[in-house]
């Protein structure tokens, strides 16, 4: 199988949606025929490759990070030159993969169904749609605290590159809870600020300004 993945995140090589994707890559990469190519659209010489090879590929893994509860403008523009493209009768299967920074999953729903059906208006079979919130900071996080989400992309990887398809289940699950009770939600919210804002706010010299309020009213 061969398969072009387009990471649609405007912070290209180094995003999470990158880090993500290249999991899913390992896994896929299991099976020795296939083959894969990875072009970040923010790029653009990767854009007008990924144009010129994306109904020629046998499938397409599209991610891109939830920007408020939507794609970002570049993926948008990217699909609508797409969509304007010749397409071939044998077109390819879709697979997406949409992160967020929000925990709960159910921010990630409504883009999910849009994808699903933009899949049918292209003439494509949607294999699926990765979702997967609280993204933010996995890349500063230690290994031990990203592996099972890592092995989940991995393991999905590797039944899409065996079979071509994805189970419904496995993507549920991988999705993670749709809500959050109140206290749960604080508590999530407490330990990302610990271990990833307010660190990043020290790293940058702006901690003792985390409450500032400069456009409040006196």
């Amino acid at each position: 199988m061969r398969l072009l993945a387009l990471n649609g995140s405007p912070r290209g090589p180094k995003s999470n949606t990158r880090f993500l994707t290249d999991e899913f890559l390992r896994g896929f990469a299991v099976t020795p025929a296939n083959q894969a190519e990875t072009l970040d659209i923010a790029r653009p010489s990767d854009r007008e490759k990924a144009l010129a090879a994306f109904w020629h590929s046998d499938a397409v893994l599209l991610g891109f990070p939830l920007y408020t509860d939507a794609m970002p403008g570049l993926v948008k523009e990217f699909l609508e030159q797409v969509a304007t493209l010749p397409r071939p009768d044998r077109r390819p299967t879709l697979v997406f993969l949409v992160q967020s920074g929000f925990p709960e999953a159910t921010h990630t729903v409504p883009v999910a169904r849009y994808l699903e059906r933009l899949a049918s208006r292209l003439g494509c079979v949607c294999a699926g749609v990765l979702r997967r919130g609280g993204i933010e900071g996995i890349q500063s996080q230690p290994a031990w605290m990203t592996r099972g989400i890592r092995e989940r992309f991995r393991q999905l990887g590797e039944t899409f590159g065996r079979t071509g398809r994805l189970d419904e289940q496995a993507l549920r699950q991988l999705a993670g809870r749709e809500r959050y009770s109140r206290f749960a939600l604080r508590l999530v919210c407490w330990w990302s600020r610990v271990m990833y804002w307010d660190r990043e706010l020290k790293a940058n010299h702006a901690y003792d300004k985390r409450l500032d309020a400069p456009y409040a009213h006196t």
